[in-house]
């Protein structure tokens, strides 16, 4: 990782951003190669956007934090 994506995510972290899994264009190059940056962006666009990503991810959101929840309750 390079010392400017590294800032980068520090800044965002330091503003509530979550950047431990962040999606690259290679992500998508991997299984399609011949697909260019933009066409990289808009699949990883229409992916993280995508109806069903966004609302499993609110439901993975609600049942961890009813899970710590639960644990920071009981001690």
């Amino acid at each position: 990782m390079t010392d400017k994506i590294k800032k980068a995510k520090e800044l965002l972290q330091a503003n509530g951003y979550y950047t431990g899994n962040l999606w690259q264009v290679d992500d998508v190059k991997h299984n399609y190669p011949n697909f260019s940056e933009d066409d990289c962006l808009e699949v990883l666009d229409r992916t993280l956007q995508s109806e069903y990503i966004v609302s499993n991810i609110f439901e993975t959101i609600d049942h961890f934090a009813e899970e710590i929840f639960k644990e920071i309750n009981d001690k």
